[in-house]
């Protein structure tokens, strides 16, 4: 599976964090940190799991 899409499975499995991305109330590099932590995603991908989160973010909130 590729960085995007375990991104989005993650904070899809966690409403909690979809919902503080959509109101802005999350830092997104400590989002992206703690992701990558939970998920054992190696830290040379540090900037392919932060665009993720971001794109999730902007994606998400066009679809509403």
């Amino acid at each position: 599976m590729n960085i995007t899409k375990e991104v989005e499975s993650y904070v899809r499995s966690h409403p909690v964090m979809s919902q503080a991305m959509s109101q802005k109330l999350l830092n997104y590099s400590a989002l992206a940190r703690k992701i990558q932590k939970d998920l054992g995603i190696r830290k040379e991908s540090f900037d392919a799991v932060l665009a993720a989160c971001r794109r999730y973010n902007n994606d998400s909130s066009v679809n509403e």
